[in-house]
């Protein structure tokens, strides 16, 4: 039980404020959800990058959805773009082609660009991969 406690019903007031605030971003578009967490927002809610590591297993509980990506403004026209996969997706390869890393199913990148530029060349990997996907499985 405290384990629990420790774990789910720990978070700051602010943090749950940004968690609202990233939520009402919510998109999805060809098999993909995103959400976005900005500067300004940081700002508002009096928070950092550590209240926000969970978020992009937010998208992520959305039914159908392949890829799960969250937005992370840090810094002048710089994104940290976290992806997460719930299928055969392969997001290592995304991230990797933006010079991140990770896993297969959990991976992540910066993008440099404004949110717009990020969010659209980041889209066409993703769907690029999703695709790649579809056509393995045919």
């Amino acid at each position: 039980m405290e384990i629990s406690k420790a774990l789910y019903e720990n978070s700051p007031f602010s943090a749950m404020k940004l968690q609202g605030l990233s939520l009402a971003t919510l998109e999805r578009k060809d098999g993909m959800a995103w959400i976005t967490v900005t500067n300004a927002m940081f700002k508002k809610t009096g928070t950092n990058a550590e209240d926000c590591e969970e978020f992009v297993d937010l998208p992520r509980r959305i039914k159908d959805i392949k890829v799960a990506i969250f937005f992370r403004q840090d810094g002048y026209r710089l994104y940290k773009v976290s992806f997460r996969s719930k299928g055969k997706a392969n997001v290592q390869r995304i991230a990797k082609s933006f010079g991140g890393g990770g896993h297969v199913a959990a991976a992540g990148c910066k993008v440099k660009g404004s949110l717009k530029e990020v969010q659209n060349r980041v889209f066409r990997a993703v769907r690029k991969e999703i695709k790649l996907h579809q056509k393995k499985s045919v």
